[in-house]
């Protein structure tokens, strides 16, 4: 069939009219015309115009099942619906005949839904003219038809846009966030900077579209408050650059999964780089320290015999063997200020673990010889072996690094004290490579946290370490008493403090339990597809029952288990500085809670009446 012929009324089959061009050259005969082909049509009757048009983009063949129907039988939504179908499919194909007929021809006055979206997002920007010039008033217009030429990157229809069809306010934010995960700087510039649309969101859709230039131009120009960067996704991307400027610009940081993710997607670009190797064959280095007065010893003489001691001790030639002596040292062990020495072997490399004692017994032998100290009061620590505080005689001594080992506290939320200690250990080995095997927790309190204006996110801090009672109680001294703690109506979501110290912990409340605080609460949890940092507000009277509403939300809303969820920082948010629309809601000053016109029955079913006129209630006694 030809596309010719558009405006004649009745169409024919092609058949027909070469039938009637040969056989009936001189005569015009409608009625046979018409006759033949009825009698030769028999598919217009199963078909539409919209199915029509879209198995053979034909005008002719449209028009022809078009003039079959009949337009008072057809129900009118039908029609509007049947119209709006096929004038997207003209304006998607660019066929600008097809579209003029049907707004011109088969409904003159019916309003365009779906037209222009589809011709922005296929780039026929003539039907877009079209449509402008001839028909404004019938179409959407300022909507979200630049979403469609930014997704196909129409550059030409994009400026087009923006010049004559500016979306809407109610618009803005989905144009944005599409401008924002195709990558369009352009786009996201216009509508930040003279439309005054904000970003927030924009931002997290660059991350997920991967446009790491996009999500670099916000961050650079736009000034967020508390930019929202998951480490994560650039990883997987293999986005260097962009993590090199997160990191220059202090923003965020790698999660748990992070150099995981990029080393299983073939990033390793992305990895940090391997440590270097130690060198072997160092110098070793014997420093000893002693409170032992310089006229009791003769120097010279001590240094040549711990040389001589360390040397065959290490199979080493002695002039490789450097050896430091340092006399009148404050020191004091034990309450007591008698001679004692501190030994220190570096750069020994990795001995073997049978000379491990043998090295330590012969250079403790020597050390109590030349300063005539005890035996017992001469310590000695390889830093070269793995157990680095490991000593002779039994005795554990400080390290040069560490001469007072740090504690560490740790705040925690969980709903009883087992799954709080494994929390404590879990995060610490993370943090702090710590292991339950050299570790051990000396104090456990729960306590109720003040509301504070801003909490601790949840770090381990080192605390200085004072005297313990554990020790007192294992010489048989007097134990401390604990008091039983009393809190009252302990909620499910419990503050559990721990420390590796035995430190007084004062009962810390809630200042006051009958004030309606607004909580703020950042965390990160691991979902089945990666690791997320989400922020939450929550209004409640404390801040455990505040994360109660939090593990019920996450579960409910992410299916976030309880265990995959880690609080980074807990804050009480001004009314002004809350983001959540939840939240927001509580601050208006004309908000109401209208009271619904009870009629109260009677609990039971043989006290109530069916025929009684009750007056409605529409206060609370």
């Amino acid at each position: 069939m030809q596309q010719s012929q558009a405006s004649c009324a009745f169409p024919l089959l092609a058949s027909v009219r070469a039938l009637s061009r040969y056989c009936l050259p001189d005569v015009e005969l409608p009625h046979v015309t018409h006759s033949l082909d009825a009698l030769l049509d028999d598919f217009s009757s199963n078909l539409t115009i919209a199915e029509s048009y879209k198995r053979t983009d034909s005008l002719r063949f449209m028009q022809y099942i078009a003039a079959r129907g009949s337009k008072e039988a057809m129900d009118p939504f039908y029609r509007r619906w049947m119209f709006n179908i096929v004038t997207e499919l003209a304006a998607a194909a660019g066929d600008l005949a097809a579209l003029q007929w049907m707004m011109e021809s088969y409904q003159p006055d019916e309003f365009l839904t779906k037209a222009v979206a589809a011709a922005a997002a296929n780039g026929h920007l003539h039907i877009l003219k079209w449509l402008y010039e001839q028909h404004k008033e019938r179409g959407y217009w300022g909507g979200t038809e630049l979403c469609g030429a930014m997704e196909n990157n129409h550059k030409d229809v994009i400026d087009w846009l923006r010049k004559h069809a500016a979306p809407h306010a109610d618009s803005l934010k989905k144009v944005m966030e599409v401008a924002a995960t195709t990558g369009n700087v352009g786009v996201v510039e216009w509508l930040f900077k003279e439309l005054h649309e904000s970003v927030e969101d924009a931002l997290w859709s660059a991350q997920s579209g991967c446009q790491w230039d996009t999500a670099q131009w916000i961050l650079e120009h736009c000034k967020l408050k508390r930019p929202w960067i998951d480490w994560d996704l650039p990883a997987k991307d293999g986005a260097l650059p962009f993590l090199q400027y997160l990191r220059s610009r202090s923003i965020g940081g790698p999660g748990y999964y992070t150099i995981q993710v990029a080393a299983w997607n073939g990033h390793l670009e992305v990895l940090p780089s391997p440590p270097k190797q130690r060198k072997k064959n160092k110098m070793p280095f014997l420093h000893v320290s002693s409170n032992v007065p310089k006229a009791n010893v003769d120097a010279n003489a001590a240094i040549r015999a711990l040389s001589k001691s360390i040397s065959d001790a290490l199979d080493r030639p002695e002039p490789h063997v450097m050896v430091q002596l340092d006399l009148e040292q404050h020191m004091l062990f034990q309450a007591s200020d008698a001679p004692c020495a501190f030994v220190q072997i570096r750069s020994i490399g990795r001995i073997d673990s049978v000379k491990n004692p043998k090295t330590a017994e012969a250079v403790t032998a020597t050390v109590a010889q030349v300063l005539n100290v005890p035996a017992d009061r001469v310590f000695l620590n390889l830093n070269d072996i793995a157990s680095n505080n490991w000593a002779f005689d039994g005795k554990v001594a400080p390290t040069e690094k560490e001469p007072n080992p740090p504690a560490y506290r740790m705040k925690l939320f969980a709903p009883n004290q087992v799954l709080a200690q494994s929390r404590f250990w879990y995060f610490l080995h993370q943090m702090k490579k710590m292991k339950k095997t050299t570790g051990e927790i000396l104090d456990i309190s729960e306590v109720r946290l003040l509301p504070l204006r801003r909490q601790q996110p949840l770090l381990c801090k080192p605390i200085q370490k004072q005297q313990t009672h554990r020790d007192e109680g294992a010489r048989g001294g007097p134990q401390r008493q604990r008091k039983p703690a009393e809190f009252g109506d302990v909620s499910q979501a419990r503050s559990l403090t721990f420390s590796l110290l035995n430190v007084s912990l004062l009962q810390l409340t809630e200042k006051n339990r009958r004030v309606v605080n607004n909580y703020g609460v950042w965390i990160r949890y691991n979902s089945r597809s990666g690791t997320h940092n989400m922020y939450k507000e929550y209004r409640d009277v404390t801040l455990c029952k505040a994360v109660e509403q939090m593990y019920s939300e996450l579960a409910g809303r992410h299916r976030a288990r309880p265990r995959s969820i880690q609080i980074m920082r807990t804050a009480i948010v001004a009314a002004k500085d809350t983001k959540k629309t939840n939240v927001q809601q509580f601050h208006d000053s004309k908000i109401q809670f209208p009271l619904s016109h009870r009629l109260p029955r009677a609990a039971e079913k043989h006290h109530r009446t069916v025929f009684k006129a009750s007056r409605p209630c529409t206060f609370r006694g």
